[in-house]
């Protein structure tokens, strides 16, 4: 049986909550589409010395959003649709629908997701897909002229559509300082996480922690680029370690006001402290083209 993939992947792939915008945006509605390429490497996460298998994949999303005024919260949705290819041959689709404000002292932004067919999993000879729920909440303070602190928790629940013994449940909580001396520049972040995942079968659950770095830029008006380190440990009830290594790199160019292309790299490293378990390496590259309306 070909090893389950969970949804870790879910969390790298760059998807906006909402459409993008201007400094001096005054319109009350405003809608996108976005044109989505993937590259998954090393799909289903084989061990070093085993044979890998990327999968590309296609996707589209439609983004909305309303404000009542300007300077006023967002609400936003978006649909989703997501075909991976080659021998995983699964269609996802899902939507968001959230509230957002960025201002100068408060800012806050609350989604809920839901994803059907989220990723393929082989179960013995059967494919098994994933609904995924998720709950997001960020909520930042500006406490001086150049700092800012924030929370951040997470909520995520997936189910299966054949018994696997891996329905689970999650939840995060964070804090994160953030740094603007330095101007539209460079502007850095630190943050740490806690989590839990409660999983049908008790020897996958896990307690997690990672702390990470950012580095956010806004080298010109019409071009925005990040790039983090994660570092992240998992407590399996098994008992195991694993220690995950990401980094990622997000970059944004803003040909016109409603025109952008996008796109990101995330690369990460897990190892385990059980020698037989061995250890892998995965990618996903992404590349968008964003059209506004």
């Amino acid at each position: 049986m070909r090893r389950l993939l969970f949804a870790t992947l879910l969390l790298t792939i760059p998807l906006a909550a909402q459409p993008m915008e201007n400094e001096n945006e005054t319109r009350v509605f405003r809608h996108e589409v976005e044109l989505q390429l993937y590259r998954f490497g090393n799909f289903f996460q084989a061990r070093e010395g085993q044979p890998e298998e990327d999968v590309i994949g296609f996707g589209t999303e439609y983004r909305a959003a309303w404000r009542r005024a300007p300077g006023q919260p967002d609400l936003y949705g978006a649909l989703n649709v997501l075909r991976y290819g080659g021998e995983v041959g699964e269609t996802s689709y899902g939507g968001r629908i959230g509230a957002s404000h960025y201002g100068e002292v408060h800012s806050f932004n609350v989604a809920l997701d839901r994803q059907e067919n989220g990723y393929s999993f082989d179960v013995g000879d059967r494919t098994a897909s994933a609904s995924i729920t998720s709950l997001t909440g960020q909520y930042t303070y500006r406490i001086a002229r150049d700092w800012e602190v924030g929370a951040e928790t997470y909520l995520e629940w997936q189910r299966f559509d054949v018994d696997t013994g891996f329905e689970n449940d999650y939840q995060s909580l964070g804090a994160q300082v953030r740094y603007r001396g330095f101007g539209r520049i460079v502007r850095p972040r630190v943050g740490y996480v806690v989590g839990e995942r409660d999983v049908e079968t008790a020897t996958e659950s896990y307690d997690d922690r990672y702390w990470y770095v950012q580095l956010d830029s806004i080298p010109h008006e019409r071009v925005t680029a990040s790039l983090r380190y994660r570092g992240r440990t998992r407590d399996y009830a098994g008992p195991r370690t694993d220690d995950r290594d990401q980094w990622r790199l997000r970059g944004q160019f803003r040909q016109t006001d409603r025109f952008a292309w996008t796109a990101s790299y995330t690369r990460e490293r897990t190892t385990s402290s059980v020698a037989s378990r061995g250890a892998f390496d995965t990618d996903v590259l992404f590349a968008g083209i964003i059209m506004g309306f």
